[in-house]
């Protein structure tokens, strides 16, 4: 048998068992959550360094006295007919969080980029930092042009003195 067509049943397979057979996918109980002390994100101190996971991709990071936000999706429930948090809410209130100096987009799926989020976050962050052709979606959101930085594969932007993102390829 040619290796696509092997490839190809065991996606077959895999996505059957996925959808229909009996599995551990989703915790059988409610998985324990714990409120984000934003105490260690006030301190911007340059050798610094924690972050929070908040859900998915969604991570507030302070690194090197900077704060960082990933993949922002605060809603509970984000799609019609896709899946919701585990748990309910937000492991703390949004309205809590203090300024972000950079958020930063991975790519442009409904559960990496989240309308509601964003506008969220356009009051208290500095730049907003998306794969090319993702800026214009924020721009319609209300997002200014001159806090949007967009990158191709192996491009970096500087913030500050000490902070330096590149956009490198990856697989979903």
């Amino acid at each position: 048998m040619r290796p696509n067509a092997l490839a190809f049943i065991e996606y077959l397979s895999s996505t059957w068992q996925f959808l229909f057979d009996e599995n551990e996918q989703k915790p059988k109980m409610a998985l324990p959550v714990m409120p984000v002390d934003l105490s260690f994100f006030e301190d911007r101190d340059t050798l610094q360094l924690n972050s929070t996971w908040l859900g998915h991709s969604s991570l507030l990071i302070n690194i090197g006295g900077y704060r960082v936000l990933t993949d922002p999706v605060f809603e509970k429930k984000i799609s019609l007919v896709g899946p919701t948090r585990f748990n309910g809410d937000m492991p703390l209130d949004i309205e809590t969080l203090p300024d972000i100096d950079l958020v930063i987009i991975s790519h442009d799926h409904y559960d990496h980029l989240n309308k509601y989020s964003i506008r969220l976050l356009n009051p208290i962050t500095k730049k907003f930092i998306t794969p090319l052709g993702v800026g214009k979606r924020l721009k319609s959101w209300g997002i200014p042009d001159d806090r949007i930085h967009e990158l191709d594969w192996w491009e970096s932007y500087s913030f500050g003195h000490h902070l330096k993102i590149t956009a490198t390829p990856a697989q979903h």
